[in-house]
């Protein structure tokens, strides 16, 4: 009798050992967790993800994304029809969560699609898995994280007659879903209330002394752009006044009777139901909890409306400046702002443009009236998506990568600093390596190729040796700052002198200083910070796919490879031969995806395009979107 065993984490595969079968296991590991645990015993395995291709995961990603599309305008006309509010209001309630749900979507549908692949070309008489719990399927958790194992709920619903499925609930769970908001509250509540208070009295403050207030401008939710903005604002006299979600805490519940009905009436539509068919897989019963909460939710989502537009007037707003719109909440806020004819202003926040990015359409793009970009191709990527939303794009360049620039950064006395001393004593090259965040299941369509937790790990963990094995080198080790993601597991089994892992205890761009070359194996929002330095930077390009003229400006400035060895073996012969391919002055890429005109005044021309048409609209001359 032969066995298949699919796992996800460490635990799971000891359990599984722990019951000492006698039978023959292929195992199939869907985590980095699992398949380092795997290959540290010496058992042999193969990923879940090697069943599909990139173009195979594009594919359905692109079905998904037209299935959840249908959903949403389906469930949308619905409530149209069946509520006078939504109705005069507009809203698009369902559309406004398109991306949490298309996350959730695109996976299972992603999954079986490599279930059905692995279960027809490995025959077994039985199959060992992994089940979540119930809440994993709840509409407030935005992605199906490695929190949990899922494997199992697919494999439920996948018909296999002639084998024995064995589901194993609830036998681990690393951490849980009231343990991942603990964790991200205890992270940023101590920050995000000395970050309210220091806003709204530093703004306060600059008003008073100006003794000026010409507009009033809204602040929902910041970034480092925001910020540095929003200074510069207060300064010409504007009254910017920062506002949390907490205001627009709605007074209504969701009304499961209405919702009930509705979704039984949708239940009996075949076109309705087909959109949930997967290889002939129904998977309509793991999302029904979730359609149940998009139809009840619209009350709730009235009471936002109504609530929004309120103090928008209350408080004479001319302008909304936004955060990126994650939450369908966010979409009714600035929904609310546009029927107002008030203009509704996003930031570009990170790198962007040179690369396939799904995720810009909704979070960017959509309920929004002016986006601010970073260089002029970003703007020649995203024109056609901003044609359709009626959305315009302004090039204003970066605040926050104008002031990294002009940073002049005081090495302060702290355990980092007194560790680059030894290492420098010692003659050591410092290198900083900050390696991206797993996925954790999600994105799958999101990017161009297709992310991949095992091949992220794989990729980190060859450089992570690679590196640490290069004579009279020092690595300082930057993880992801967010205790959502898990860490790389092969963190846990290593300790040497010449490396300190960094999590959240100093930024990026603090870190800088410190080193003598820069490595990194995901070329996003800490490679335009890298740009900013005259350090020697060098690039793993295999996980995102740059367009060709963005990665002829990149190679200009930074040496980039499409596999770690290269990288490694690029990395050994600078530091044998103290010579570097690139030019660390050259600026192209930088100006045309972060700085613009590299100039210094990217916050100047942002405030100055919010006061235009903060006065268009004073005037009643400003056209929403």
């Amino acid at each position: 009798m032969s066995i298949l065993a699919i796992v996800e984490f460490k635990q799971q595969v000891l359990n599984i050992l722990n019951l000492n079968l006698q039978e023959n296991i292929q195992w199939v590991t869907t985590g980095p967790e699992s398949l380092y645990t795997l290959e540290r015993l010496g058992i042999p395995c193969v990923a879940l993800e090697d069943y599909s291709t990139p173009d195979e995961l594009k594919k359905n990603g692109q079905d998904a994304l037209d299935r959840v599309n249908k959903i949403c305008n389906y469930i949308d006309k619905l409530l149209l029809d069946n509520n006078e509010d939504i109705k005069s209001y507009g809203l698009k309630t369902a559309f406004y969560s398109i991306t949490n749900f298309f996350n959730k979507f695109n996976l299972v549908f992603t999954r079986i699609s490599q279930l059905k692949c692995l279960t027809k070309k490995e025959k077994h008489q039985s199959i060992i898995a992994f089940s979540s719990t119930n809440e994993t399927y709840d509409y407030d958790i935005c992605n199906l994280t490695n929190s949990d194992s899922f494997v199992g709920d697919l494999l439920e619903l996948v018909n296999l007659p002639d084998t024995n499925i064995i589901i194993h609930r609830n036998i681990i769970k690393t951490i849980s879903r009231q343990n991942i908001l603990s964790l991200i509250k205890n992270h940023y509540k101590k920050n995000i209330l000395i970050y309210n208070l220091l806003m709204n009295i530093r703004y306060k403050t600059a008003v008073n002394n100006l003794g000026s207030k010409k507009y009033n401008i809204c602040l929902y939710g910041s970034n480092n752009e925001w910020f540095n903005v929003s200074s510069n604002l207060t300064h010409l006299g504007v009254k910017v006044k920062y506002i949390s979600k907490e205001l627009f805490a709605p007074n209504n519940c969701i009304d499961d009777k209405i919702s009930l009905l509705l979704l039984n009436n949708m239940e009996k539509e075949s076109y309705f139901r087909h959109l949930f068919m997967c290889h002939e897989v129904d998977t309509y019963p793991l999302f029904k909890k979730h359609i149940l909460r998009l139809l009840g939710n619209s009350v709730k989502y009235i009471s936002i409306y109504e609530k929004a537009k309120c103090l928008f007037q209350q408080k004479k707003i001319s302008a909304l400046l936004c955060n990126a719109k994650t939450l369908p909440e966010d979409h009714i806020i600035c929904k609310a702002a546009q029927d107002m004819r008030i203009p509704v202003f996003i930031y570009q926040y990170g790198e962007f443009g040179s690369h396939y990015h799904l995720t810009a359409e909704f979070y960017d793009l959509l309920t929004t009236d002016i986006y601010l970009s970073y260089g002029e191709n970003v703007c020649k990527f995203l024109q056609e998506k901003a044609n359709y939303y009626h959305t315009q794009l302004l090039t204003t360049g970066s605040s926050s990568l104008d002031k990294l620039k002009r940073k002049k950064f005081i090495k302060r006395h702290s355990p980092l600093s007194r560790w680059v001393s030894d290492m420098k004593k010692k003659r050591q090259t410092i290198c900083l390596y900050a390696t991206t965040n797993y996925f954790q299941n999600n994105w799958y369509a999101g990017y161009d190729p297709p992310p991949s937790d095992i091949k992220f790990y794989r990729t980190q963990f060859t450089l992570f040796n690679g590196l640490l094995n290069i004579k009279d080198l020092s690595l300082v080790y930057k993880l992801h700052p967010n205790p959502i993601y898990l860490k790389p597991p092969f963190l846990s089994n290593f300790k040497s002198d010449s490396l300190i892992v960094i999590h959240n205890e100093y930024g990026f761009s603090d870190l800088l200083q410190y080193a003598d070359l820069i490595v990194l194996d995901w070329p996003s929002t800490t490679l335009l910070q890298s740009l900013t330095t005259d350090k020697p930077v060098f690039v793993v390009m295999k996980h995102l796919k740059y367009f060709t003229e963005a990665r002829t400006l990149l190679e200009r400035r930074a040496i980039c490879s499409d596999e770690p060895e290269q990288l490694l073996s690029n990395i050994s012969c600078f530091l044998r031969n103290n010579i570097y391919p690139a030019d660390v002055n050259d600026n192209a890429f930088l100006k045309m995806y972060g700085t613009f005109l590299d100039d210094g005044n990217s916050h100047n021309r942002a405030a100055a395009v919010i006061l235009n048409n903060a006065a268009k609209y004073r005037m009643g001359e400003f056209e929403t979107g």
